[in-house]
């Protein structure tokens, strides 16, 4: 990495990535994660190193059979017999963290019991300090970086590990997962009384690798639909739910023989609150619709940077266009790479991304990869984008204001009474692009004139709705301060004459 030529100046980048590969792998478990981590880096490091760190799988040998034993044994003071009626003692799967065993309870169910590897959070708080001292023999400048991002970028992997060591989180992040999921994707059942930091038990799932397409057409079954189903689970998880299974490489993703699509390993979930998803759908239909004022205003939002304090705005804007323009004159084009390249270009100004955006994105290129596996060129990403942005908005509007969420409801409409009433032009500009989809169908059908008449409804609908919701409750909460909704008495104390 260190060589004179340098990553811009004609080096073999691939030759690079292959490199820094090549020596994660045989440095052991915490280096193998670290590229995976380093991988996920859209706005660091070059596409051809990242291409080739995307390939650091897990596949590493298992431990013994004794050293799960005791483990097991550490955790519920219990014997594998005192459980299990069975377990093989072979791994089925063994990864970087830990191993999976095939097994059996005595209740007659066939379970997965996920096990870490012994000693690995010492071997981890040895290999971090390691990884430290070798990044000061590494030219940072060459990646447009500073030691502030590169240290950012290593407490992320700590704090990354540190989440991902904890089962006890991943069953949590399984049953918040599932409890919105669609009835044809499966996420394996856990079983608490057998969760631990260190074990997990959970429902076994016989399924093939999603990108085993010979074996889902020895079953028969569609491809297009799976892979369709894959991309609107994934994009309704990140766009609707605001939480998604966020490692979506062909690992972790599985198909049963009757086409259902289940969902393995939720050491790394991505969440979203409703405002960071609401400026997500607008940065994909800003790119879609090569809006690059809209995109980066909304980059700067979920980054919490004042458009006022950006010193070369115009310019950055004029890179973001350009940018966009080419992904968009290409035949196929390619959405989530596009990201990439606009967080790269961003960055060169010295504003670099918050990690959730990042997370979304790699996510994002994962999905795509598996599309391009299935030949799904044919298909068109943009209406799958548009009809499920189509859902979120739905949802999102009449959802949000329910007196089942009355506290977050209030100040989603007071939030958006103030953005119309103290600018409408730039609230009507801003939600522009969002009516655009909901009304697309109606807008082909009519005339020019009629055109322009409903679009100006549209955008007036919601401070509207706002406003009416808004003046209705305050008179309620204020004249008659009695009456109690569930699980809110104190909510209205607030507005009554006491």
């Amino acid at each position: 990495i260190s060589t004179k030529k340098g990553l811009q100046e004609g080096g073999d980048l691939k030759e690079i990535g292959t490199r820094m590969r090549l020596f994660f792998q045989e440095a052991g478990p915490t280096f193998i994660k670290f590229g995976q981590v380093l991988s996920m880096q859209i706005d660091m490091l070059p596409k051809e190193i990242r291409v080739e760190l995307e390939k650091l799988q897990d596949n590493v040998p298992g431990f013994s059979f004794e050293e799960a034993r005791n483990m097991f044994k550490e955790e519920f003071d219990k014997d594998f017999e005192d459980v299990f009626s069975s377990i093989s003692e072979i791994p089925e799967a063994a990864a970087s963290l830990g191993q999976v065993n095939k097994a059996k309870l005595k209740s007659g169910e066939i379970v997965a019991v996920k096990i870490q590897r012994p000693h690995i959070r010492e071997i981890i708080g040895r290999d971090i300090a390691l990884i430290r001292f070798l990044f000061r023999f590494i030219n940072i400048k060459k990646f447009n970086l500073t030691e502030e991002y590169l240290e950012k970028v290593i407490r992320e992997f700590e704090n990354f590990l540190t989440v991902e060591l904890d089962f006890e989180i991943e069953g949590r992040n399984m049953d918040a997962i599932r409890r919105d999921i669609e009835k044809d994707i499966i996420i394996p059942k856990v079983y608490k009384e057998y969760v631990s930091k260190r074990v997990l038990v959970m429902e076994w799932v016989d399924s093939t690798k999603v990108t085993n397409l010979s074996k889902i057409e020895e079953w028969k079954l569609d491809k297009d639909e799976i892979i369709e189903k894959v991309l609107k689970t994934y994009l309704r998880q990140i766009l609707k739910q605001g939480v998604y299974h966020a490692d979506p490489h062909p690992a972790n993703i599985g198909v049963t023989k009757k086409g259902k699509i289940v969902l393995f390993d939720f050491g790394v979930v991505g969440s979203m609150g409703k405002k960071y998803r609401k400026s997500t759908m607008r940065m994909i239909e800003a790119v879609i619709d090569v809006d690059p004022t809209l995109f980066f205003d909304e980059f700067l939002k979920i980054n919490d940077i004042k458009k006022e304090t950006v010193e070369d705005y115009d310019d950055i804007i004029e890179d973001v266009a350009e940018v966009i323009e080419k992904y968009k004159k290409s035949i196929i084009p390619d959405y989530p790479q596009c990201l990439a390249q606009l967080s790269k270009v961003i960055t060169s100004y010295g504003i670099y991304d918050n990690q959730k955006y990042v997370v979304i994105t790699r996510t994002l290129m994962h999905l795509f990869s598996l599309a391009r596996v299935y030949g799904y060129s044919d298909k068109d990403t943009q209406e799958i984008f548009r009809d499920i942005i189509k859902e979120a908005i739905k949802e999102n509007v009449w959802t949000s204001y329910s007196l089942t969420n009355i506290q977050e409801s209030s100040s989603l409409l007071a939030e958006n009474v103030k953005d119309f009433l103290t600018n409408s032009e730039e609230y009507i500009e801003k939600n522009l692009p969002l009516l655009r989809i909901e009304y697309k169908e109606k807008k082909r059908e009519k005339s020019k004139e009629q055109e322009g008449k409903y679009r100006a409804f549209g955008a007036y609908k919601y401070p509207f709705i706002a406003i009416t919701l808004a003046l209705f409750g305050f008179l309620v909460m204020r004249y008659y301060p009695s009456l109690i909704f569930k699980n809110y008495p104190y909510f209205f104390c607030v507005f009554s004459k006491h």
